[in-house]
């Protein structure tokens, strides 16, 4: 059974592409034991987590009952291509919150600075209005 895996490796995602349009595509899968929907709209992607998705998703294929049968009837397996273009939205997305989670990490160091800096003004300007002759 373990050689079986290793000869044929599983991937890590598996769900389904809906057509929604010629130039919208929406890929609802299962990554890791989450579901996520990958938007493609004019060839750029985007992920969400799937609950978030189907909360905001358009209201004219939630509320339209002709849509959504289309939309299901366009329903195929994911195929290895977009499997790829999923994991590397995955691994954009990871890079991009490494690089805010850095950005936010300096946040702390600098406004410590701006409040010191503030502090000694209004100290300074308290002194400089004390001593004023008047």
């Amino acid at each position: 059974m373990n050689a079986q895996r290793e000869d044929c490796p599983l991937s890590a995602i598996t769900g389904n592409i809906l057509h929604l349009s010629e130039r919208h595509t929406v890929a609802i899968y299962r990554r890791d034991g989450l579901c996520w929907v990958a938007d493609f709209q004019d060839g750029s992607g985007e992920l969400t987590d799937a609950t978030s998705w189907f909360r905001s998703m358009p209201g004219a294929l939630r509320n339209s009952h002709g849509r959504r049968a289309a939309a299901l009837e366009t329903m195929t397996a994911l195929t290895p291509e977009f499997i790829e273009k999923i994991e590397r939205l995955h691994r954009q997305a990871v890079v991009r919150d490494a690089s805010m989670g850095e950005a936010f990490a300096t946040v702390p160091a600098a406004v410590r600075r701006w409040y010191g800096d503030m502090a000694s003004k209004i100290r300074g300007w308290s002194s400089h209005l004390m001593h004023r002759p008047g």
